[in-house]
């Protein structure tokens, strides 16, 4: 038997990204559904966030209502509410300037270098993420909001 869905909008990729602007289109009244290859939970590269994102994914999760994600943007909210979630904590970063086919070279008064301001306590820090734990957290988000997730399902176009 076949299932059938009327959609407005289908996602390709259940991961952070996918499941997250799929949580936001239902608040905005939108029918989705979402589709991934893979089988979750899956393996993926961490990451980590940066001031800047851990500020959007707060201002986002407010504006449309999504409190299980709130906690998910800074170090000691993500450790008190969500302790099964991998995450490490971050207290700053830095770029670094290097030319292509050019040995990295550190410069005098670290011209090359842009330190990213450290968090003024492990609080209040950004995070690192395990991607396999965090994504399968935001996809299992969707049943609560009736949107339909299929993982194992290739798109073919």
């Amino acid at each position: 038997m076949t299932d059938h869905y009327s959609v407005d909008i289908a996602i390709v990729g259940a991961g952070f990204g996918g499941s997250f602007t799929a949580l936001i289109l239902k608040q905005m009244g939108f029918r989705v559904l979402v589709l991934d290859r893979a089988k979750y939970p899956r393996f993926a590269i961490g990451e980590s966030s940066t001031p800047i994102a851990d500020l959007i994914l707060r201002k986002l999760a407010s504006r449309f209502n999504l409190p299980a994600l709130l906690p998910l943007s800074r170090y000691g909210t993500w450790k008190q509410n969500c302790p099964e979630l991998g995450c490490g904590r971050k207290r700053g970063f830095a770029f670094y300037e290097h030319l292509p086919g050019h040995h990295f070279q550190q410069l005098g008064q670290n011209a090359n270098q842009l330190l990213v301001a450290a968090s003024s306590s492990d609080s209040r820090s950004d995070t690192h993420w395990l991607r396999a734990d965090v994504d399968f957290h935001f996809m299992n988000q969707l049943p609560k909001f009736d949107i339909p997730c299929f993982d194992q399902t290739e798109v073919k176009v």
